[in-house]
């Protein structure tokens, strides 16, 4: 089938378990490693692109180290950084109710 081409698109996510089976100190660290890790990737290939789905991550980044939400403000401009987020955490659909999943989406809303 001469003529046909595939385009192969990647997207990169970090999947962050807020506090499970960890510490919430742990679930700081683990998110600003991941984090400058993305953001150092970035520095080393100019295609590479990261989106997050989670507020509670920004949140943890504005208030542990600005520095770094400076930097992903920069990249977010540049459209290399995709802010997803419609919940205050992975949802995981282990929500206990209808209520529940809606104030993760009301409280991320209302942040984001």
């Amino acid at each position: 089938m001469a003529g046909i081409g595939y385009q192969l698109i990647l997207a990169a996510h970090a999947h962050i378990d807020m506090n499970w089976m960890w510490s919430f100190n742990e679930t700081v660290a683990a998110t600003l490693a991941t984090f400058r890790s993305m953001l150092n990737i970035m520095d080393q290939y100019p295609e590479f692109k990261f989106s997050q789905s989670q507020g509670a991550v920004y949140r943890i980044v504005e208030e542990y180290d600005p520095d770094m939400m400076e930097e992903i403000k920069k990249r977010i401009a540049q459209g290399r950084w995709e802010v997803t987020a419609s919940a205050w955490v992975e949802t995981d659909k282990n929500m206990p109710g209808g209520e529940s999943l809606l104030r993760h989406i009301q409280y991320t809303k209302e942040y984001m």
